[in-house]
């Protein structure tokens, strides 16, 4: 019940909210701190470095590592 209500109010699932909230967070670390790609991803939660890149550049068309090289 609790699930359908979301999506019903959100347009969008629980898990999806969390999953873009995570990446959100990874993309201001790599943007502002001196840390690695698999730093970031297991500060989110991410157990796997694939999944994470792969998430990643889903969400914002580009890869994790090329994003944090644009930025420096």
């Amino acid at each position: 019940m609790l699930k359908q209500g979301f999506h019903y109010c959100f347009g969008t699932s629980v898990f999806s909210v969390l999953r873009s909230h995570r990446l959100e967070i990874a993309k201001q670390l790599l943007a502002e701190q001196d840390i690695s790609v698999t730093e970031a991803a297991y500060r989110v939660g991410y157990a796997s470095l694939a999944s994470f890149s792969q998430a990643f550049n889903r969400k914002f068309g580009i890869s994790p590592k090329a994003y944090q090289k644009a930025c420096r």
